[in-house]
């Protein structure tokens, strides 16, 4: 037996009292009335017996209660057999929070961690339960509690480490309820991680019930070298007609060494095409910039590799490489326009590169119906709208989802715009206007709106330095939208959705006859957006991060995914590992989640002669970091208060305070004390009685 604070003992010198009390004793002298005290000779009084014991039963259990009193605040603990009886005696709920995120990757950490489980799995009493957890962004109770040990062992033998990120939030969410559900008087949490720094915010408030001892196995270490390819950015040109690509990848060292000549390739559909050499700082990061190449035909599996290391999952990157869209603008000017009329906006929209235009000017007069087909959207500049049939394809068009903008001038006037056209507009158009107090200004932007939205930040745009002269009043009506005013308050730009398209109303001309705004610099950009928004135009993603959630739907970003849902039919998704999923036509609004590393191949089930899609999926850059937490901190955080411990990697020996924690020996022996105490009251009252 060992005492865990044997001070305590010192009080043993308290049996010193009921020894003084049996000890020293008096002898009670009894008077007797006597008439006369001069007959008597006078002689001491002495007590042969007041030097030993009376009541030895009575002094034995006051000294036995003294010693008892003085072992329980000692805090007695068995050792040996005894303390595996007292911890079989009691049971235990035990939850074992296994990570497996993908920083547990590197090296041979995902292998001691599965080791460390199956040894806590072993070390289970006949009366102990135990539940597995598994957890990186997420967490998933993968056993329910139980005492059997190889359902447990074999939950675990089907664990595998992901490519998701770390969270320890969700995990000891889901271990507290576990605990807190339990009816077994002794809780434990086995956390087994490498305590990575970036899987905590630091202010979360989450705490496991009271009474729960909770036990870190560190399978991380501080200056863990690892290089990882954070990113990778796309900068398509075309050059003497030819399409081309330049490739620029951001590299970097998480460890304490400086690398030097680390080699890092660019690899498209399998083939290396280029090699760069780069030296990185420790802690630092690089660019490597690869000489622009041309783009394959069709659509082209792009790799961006960086040495290797013990996690070599992040020295690559993957991205998709796709040709360059190119969205279709036509643009109808009246029948004798000014000269240079659309000089402005037609330069604006064939310098667009992400996406680029293709630009063609018609005059009214010529405008054929075969004009509008495969047209992105469609711009009256300063221009009547047809009537007849033309007219009613522009409507059909709209309806369909095309865009329209048209910008009023002087030959738009009120009268310009029959029947047909005025359902298409946002509002009523009235006479122009001439400011009597000289050019107004754009003052009131509608920043909310995806065509304002690029000018919201300082110093990204100043409307307000443009001079108009003069604008067409647009009474606006509901359901009709004003995306921006003149200073005078007047309406200068107006949105109003027609079936699937949107129509845009300008209330001012696109060149310099109006207004000055063609001359600024937000003009291009200002007219990029506006060509964006109203084409719907979405920019394809290159790339994506494990975890993202793909929806395959006709308004998807990716044209190749429009493409096979507009075809119709099922779908199969192969995962980068080759694993296959059946997405069915009738369960509509089907959604793929990027669980793995690498490309996913979405292609059409019946093998219809529909391009595939590709997308690629990478690891998350924070995952790369591998800085660890300190641990008693982020126990201290999470813990119950005066639960926590620290343990090192492989220390499986309870403490002392735990066993006696356990075992509560302490308050077997106070209660054994009180009871003696009582008997002791009990019987020295008899006695005093019979005394008398």
């Amino acid at each position: 037996m060992t005492l865990l604070a044997p001070f305590f003992l010192l009080g043993l010198g308290a049996v010193v009292v009921p020894i003084l009390v049996h000890l020293v004793h008096r002898q009670k002298k009894e008077s007797i009335p006597f008439p006369s005290l001069m007959f008597l000779e006078q002689i001491p009084f002495k007590d042969a017996r007041r030097q030993q014991l009376r009541h030895k039963f009575l002094f034995a259990l006051r000294c036995l209660a003294l010693l008892l009193l003085a072992l329980a605040f000692a805090r007695p603990l068995l050792k040996g057999s005894a303390e595996a009886a007292a911890l079989e005696a009691g049971g235990r709920e035990v939850v074992i929070l296994l990570d497996r995120s993908h920083s547990m990757r590197y090296g041979d950490r995902w292998d001691r961690g599965v080791a460390q489980a199956r040894a806590r799995f072993d070390d289970l009493g006949p009366n102990d339960r135990a539940s597995l957890i598994l957890f990186d962004e997420r967490a998933e109770a993968v056993s329910q509690p139980t005492g059997d040990v190889v359902e447990l062992n074999a939950a675990l033998a089907a664990a595998r480490p992901t490519a998701g990120g770390t969270r320890f939030g969700p995990a000891l969410q889901l271990a507290g309820r576990i605990l807190a559900e339990s009816d077994m008087p002794e809780r434990e949490a086995v956390l087994i991680t490498d305590f990575q720094r970036a899987g905590w915010d630091g202010v979360s408030d989450i705490r496991l019930p009271a009474g729960t001892v909770v036990t870190p196995v560190n399978l991380g270490a501080d200056g863990a070298s690892n290089i990882s390819v954070a990113f990778v950015a796309l900068d398509q040109e075309v050059s003497a007609g030819n399409e081309r690509v330049g490739v620029s990848a951001r590299v970097v060292n998480g460890g304490p060494d400086a690398v030097r000549g680390l080699a890092v390739t660019l690899s498209l559909n399998g083939q290396r095409v280029q090699r760069r050499s780069v030296d990185i700082d420790p802690y630092s990061s690089a660019a490597v910039t690869f000489s622009p190449v041309l783009i394959p035909q069709g659509i082209s599996r792009g790799t961006v590799t960086a040495g290797t290391d013990d996690l070599p999952q992040d020295n690559e990157y993957h991205f998709v490489l796709t040709p360059r869209s190119t969205l279709s603008a036509l643009i109808v000017e009246s029948s004798n326009p000014r000269e240079n009329q659309s000089l402005f906006l037609s330069r604006a929209l064939s310098i667009g590169d992400n996406p680029a235009f293709r630009v063609d000017v018609r005059p009214l007069s010529a405008l054929r119906l075969s004009d509008l087909t495969d047209r992105s959207i469609v711009v009256f500049n300063d221009a009547p709208f047809p009537g007849g049939r033309a007219g009613q394809a522009i409507r059909e068009f709209v309806m369909a989802g095309g865009g329209l903008l048209i910008a009023l001038g002087e030959r738009t006037g009120p009268g310009t715009w029959p029947q047909q056209a005025a359902d298409l507009l946002p509002g009523r158009v009235g006479e122009r206007v001439d400011p009597a107090r000289g050019p107004i200004a754009l003052t009131t932007l509608e920043y909310g709106s995806p065509i304002f939205e690029l000018f919201s930040a300082p110093r990204s745009g100043d409307f307000s330095a443009a001079k108009f002269l003069r604008y067409a009043r647009l009474t606006v009506s509901d359901p009709a939208a004003v995306l921006a005013r003149y200073s005078d308050g007047a309406v200068a730009l107006a949105e109003k959705a027609v079936g699937t398209g949107k129509v845009l109303v300008w209330t001012s001309t696109l060149d310099t006859y109006w207004n000055d705004l063609a001359l600024q610099p937000v003009f291009l950009p200002f007219i990029h957006r506006v060509a964006r928004y109203l084409s719907g135009y979405q920019e394809t993603r290159s790339a994506f991060v494990v975890g993202d959630v793909l929806e395959l739907t006709e308004q998807s970003p990716d044209p190749a995914v429009r493409a096979l849902v507009a075809a119709g039919g099922d779908l199969v998704v192969e995962a980068p590992s080759g694993g296959r999923r059946l997405l069915r036509e009738e369960d509509g609004g089907q959604v793929v989640e990027l669980t793995e590393q690498g490309f996913f191949e979405i292609r059409q089930a019946d093998g219809a002669d529909v391009p595939p899609a590709l997308v690629a999926a990478n690891l998350d850059p924070v995952e790369s970091d591998l800085a660890t937490l300190d641990a008693d901190q982020f126990l201290g955080a999470v813990a119950p208060l005066d639960m926590a411990r620290g343990v090192t990697e492989g220390s499986q020996a309870l403490t002392s305070e735990d066993m006696e924690r356990r075992q509560q020996l302490w308050w077997y022996v106070l209660m054994a004390a009180l009871v003696i105490l009582l008997g002791e009251t009990v019987l020295s009252n008899r006695l005093s009685r019979a005394v008398r």
